[in-house]
């Protein structure tokens, strides 16, 4: 048998196309299946923080804190979560916003980015104060590496140790190409930041 199953498939839609049929087949389904045909693996699930969507703007979370899902692959994602938990041996690991080769064209640092190289300038919604956790695809690979190593089940962070607003990313883009920084509108996105103490402590120091 596997000795470690890295359970990162999954199906992420975009926005406002939640296909039921492929969140229950991909998000609930495969876990159950992976957790039945190979009960002397430990598992390490990959599931989203987006679990903690109804939660108060710029409120920090911990991991202790009771998921409070908002859309159907929020839920989708908390439901693998718990088919996990009945396994004999896992970790979930609950990641922020990846970046990284390979990141979805339509995210917010693709999309600034690509706004910037072709338009010189960066196009921000309200005031960009809107606060977002990114974390490298690297990171979150030494994260599951560690957290296979672990002896107990456990429910763990894959985020940054703080977030960042809008316009503190835009001004790092900035810093290396030339453009200026538009306002227009609102903006009503949540902010999200998260406690990481539990993760660290668990997993010894976290460099990123």
């Amino acid at each position: 048998p596997f000795k470690t199953i890295y359970l990162i498939s999954g199906y992420i839609p975009e926005t406002g196309d939640e296909d039921d049929g492929k969140l229950v087949e991909a998000n609930v389904y495969l876990p159950k299946t992976l957790s039945t045909l190979f009960p002397a693996s430990r598992i390490i699930y990959c599931s989203s923080v987006s679990v903690y969507q109804n939660y108060t703007s710029g409120r920090l979370i911990s991991i202790d804190d009771e998921p409070k899902p908002k859309t159907k692959y929020a839920l989708s994602k908390l439901w693998g979560e718990l088919i996990i938990q009945n396994h004999p041996s896992y970790a979930i690991v609950r990641i922020s916003s990846m970046y990284g080769i390979g990141m979805k064209q339509n995210t917010f640092i693709p999309s600034i980015l690509k706004d910037l190289i072709v338009n010189q300038r960066i196009h921000l919604y309200g005031d960009g104060s809107r606060m977002q956790n990114y974390i490298h695809v690297s990171d979150v690979a030494r994260i599951l590496i560690k957290a296979a190593a672990l002896a107990l089940h456990t429910t763990l962070f894959a985020v940054d140790k703080q977030s960042y607003s809008n316009k503190a990313i835009a001004a790092l883009l900035l810093s290396e190409l030339p453009g200026e920084l538009v306002f227009s509108g609102e903006d009503a996105t949540p902010s999200y930041c998260y406690d990481n103490a539990f993760t660290v402590h668990t997993l010894g120091q976290l460099e990123f």
